[in-house]
């Protein structure tokens, strides 16, 4: 619900406090958190200016908000030449280490790790980057600078030409950009270690993540040959039991036991990671 976005936005905008200026651009509530978050609130109907259709009670388009967010942010001169977007549902942990995110942007347009992986809601699309095979930059934490401003207009135009398209696709805004990478030589984007913005989907926890990505494809290590084998035993050993942590304490936070249709195991975690939850939207 509404109230469930505000109070995450909130959450991290405070988090966010004396590490970065920060911006709040998109349709404000009368919630009086946003004034103690956030530097400056600039009310904006994002759905107005970016012309984009809701399709009837789709409201997955809403997630190439972000794209407007960030041009309407320079036009008016309410955000910097760097900008970190970020979406509303997350668990910032280490917010003085998410501040790397912008060092990249020295030499690169964007910065975002490659984690995510779009495919058909109903078997009824393919992703347009058929190089990657549905493999695309995750949209969530993406850092980006103005002088790529040019890339971020190609863009929103792709999202918005194709967006009966990319509505039905997992990736939906990802996926669009994944197409202007793919057609578009001068664009330079730098891949982050996944840390930087980790996901079950990605760790193959959940039952919809596609069987790849479930185990490690290679574990790479100085060993001798001849360790080699009982090195690799250990590092598959360190994966599972650290994804095993993970998914007790988002077990343990939804209140969930690994039911029908789950891998999702209960247990005691180890961390206890500030989750919140929310609707499609965007935090600069």
């Amino acid at each position: 619900g509404g109230s469930d976005w505000v109070k995450s936005t909130c959450a991290i905008g405070t988090l966010l406090s004396g590490l970065v200026r920060r911006t709040f651009i998109g349709t404000v509530s009368s919630a009086k958190c946003f004034d103690n978050a956030f530097d400056m609130v600039l009310p904006v109907d994002l759905f107005q200016v970016s012309k984009l259709r809701t399709l009837g009670d789709n409201l997955r388009g809403a997630c190439g908000l972000k794209i407007w967010a960030l041009l309407v942010g320079w036009d008016r001169d309410a955000l910097p030449e760097e900008v970190l977007l970020l979406d509303h549902d997350l668990a910032v942990v280490k917010p003085r280490v998410l501040m790397q995110m912008f060092r990249p942007l020295v030499h690169y347009d964007m910065a975002a790790v490659f984690e995510g992986f779009s495919h058909s809601l109903r078997h009824e699309e393919t992703a347009p980057d058929v190089a990657g095979g549905g493999w695309e930059l995750n949209t969530g934490v993406l850092a980006v600078r103005r002088s790529g401003r040019w890339l971020v207009e190609l863009w929103g135009t792709e999202f918005r030409q194709g967006i009966e398209k990319y509505v039905r696709l997992t990736g939906v805004d990802q996926s669009a950009l994944m197409w202007v990478f793919a057609h578009e030589p001068r664009a330079r984007f730098f891949p982050m270690p996944p840390n930087f913005n980790f996901r079950l989907q990605t760790s193959g926890l959940p039952v919809d993540a596609p069987p790849p990505l479930a185990t490690p494809a290679a574990i790479h290590d100085k060993m001798r040959s001849g360790a080699k084998w009982s090195a690799s035993r250990a590092a598959l050993a360190i994966i599972n039991d650290s994804t095993k942590r993970f998914a007790a304490a988002f077990a343990a936070h939804h209140g969930k036991r690994g039911g029908k249709g789950s891998r999702i195991q209960s247990g005691r975690a180890s961390v206890k990671p500030k989750w919140s939850v929310g609707v499609p939207g965007a935090l600069l």
